[in-house]
C-alpha cells in the first residue's frame, strides 16, 4: 500500500513537472508566435500552467475530476451499451468499450491544453466548457484517436520486436530464473519509449483538431445538462465553476 502511494504521487510530480508542461507548449505551438526554443521553452510552458492553474493545489484538484468526468462520455453517446443487451454479444461490447477508452486516452490532457488555450480566468468553467466540447464532438475525435492510437501502438510493437532479440542476448549470460525475463525487459523499454515519444505524437496530431472544433462552436447546453445528469465530477466541476468567480458562472462565459 504505502510503495503503490509513493509510486502514484511519484508519477504525480512527474506529470506536474513535466506532463502538463508538455501539454502546453503542444498548445502553445499553434500560436502566432509559438513557445520560445531549447530551455526557455520549458520555462515558458511551465509559467503558463502556473499561471492558468494558479499552483499545484488546484491542479491536483482538477486533474482526477477531469479523468472522472471523462468517463461519461461513452454513456452519453451510447457506447458499446447498444451490444450489452444482445445474447452472446459480452464479447464484442467489452472490446469495443476497450478500444474507446484506447481513443479516449488523450482526452484528460486536450482539456488541460484547451483550459491553456482559452487564457480563462476561472480554470474549473474552462474545464467543464473542455469537456462539453469534446463530448459533443467525441464521434469524430474518437474515430482520429483510434487512428492515432492505432499508429502508436503499432510502432510500439516494432520497437519491442527489435529490442527482444539484443534485450535475449543481454539475458543470456544470467540464469535461466533470470533469462526469462528478457522479454519483460524489452516490453518496459518499448513501454518507456512509447509514453516519451509515440504518446505525445498521438497528442501532437489530436490538439488542433479538437482545437478547430472547439474555436469554431459553443458548449452545447443539452450536453452540459446530460453530463451533469450522468456524472457526479461534472456537476462538482460545474459547482466549483460557479463558486470560483460568480461574475464569470453564467454558462459559456470565460474571462482571460
Amino acid at each position: 500500500m504505502g510503495a503503490a502511494f509513493g509510486l502514484s504521487r511519484i508519477r504525480w510530480r512527474v506529470r506536474l513537472a513535466v506532463g502538463i508542461p508538455h501539454v502546453a507548449a503542444f498548445g502553445e505551438s499553434l500560436r502566432d508566435p509559438p513557445l520560445s526554443e531549447g530551455e526557455e521553452q520549458v520555462a515558458e510552458a511551465q509559467a503558463l500552467v502556473s499561471d492558468r492553474f494558479t499552483g499545484p493545489v488546484l491542479l491536483s484538484e482538477l486533474d482526477p475530476q477531469i479523468r472522472e468526468a471523462a468517463g461519461a462520455i461513452p454513456g452519453l453517446i451510447g457506447g458499446a451499451r447498444l451490444f450489452v443487451t444482445m445474447r452472446g454479444m459480452d464479447g464484442l461490447a467489452a472490446m469495443l468499450t476497450w478500444l474507446m477508452a484506447l481513443a479516449m486516452a488523450p482526452m484528460v490532457d486536450l482539456v488541460h491544453a484547451y483550459i491553456i488555450h482559452l487564457r480563462a480566468a476561472n480554470p474549473w468553467q474552462a474545464a467543464r466548457q473542455g469537456l462539453v466540447l469534446y463530448g459533443q464532438n467525441s464521434r469524430r475525435l474518437i474515430v482520429n484517436g483510434l487512428a492515432a492510437s492505432a499508429v502508436v501502438w503499432a510502432a510500439s510493437l516494432l520497437v519491442l520486436l527489435i529490442l527482444t532479440p539484443p534485450m535475449g542476448g543481454l539475458f543470456s549470460s544470467f540464469p535461466d530464473s533470470v533469462s526469462a525475463w528478457s522479454l519483460l525487459g524489452a516490453a518496459l523499454f518499448a513501454w518507456a519509449i512509447k509514453s516519451a515519444f509515440f504518446d505525445p505524437f498521438a497528442l501532437a496530431a489530436l490538439t488542433p483538431i479538437f482545437f478547430r472544433l472547439a474555436d469554431s462552436q459553443t458548449p452545447d447546453p443539452e450536453w452540459d445538462r446530460a453530463f451533469a445528469d450522468l456524472s457526479p465530477a461534472f456537476r462538482r466541476i460545474r459547482n466549483r465553476a460557479a463558486a470560483w468567480n460568480f461574475e464569470a458562472a453564467a454558462f459559456g462565459e470565460t474571462r482571460g
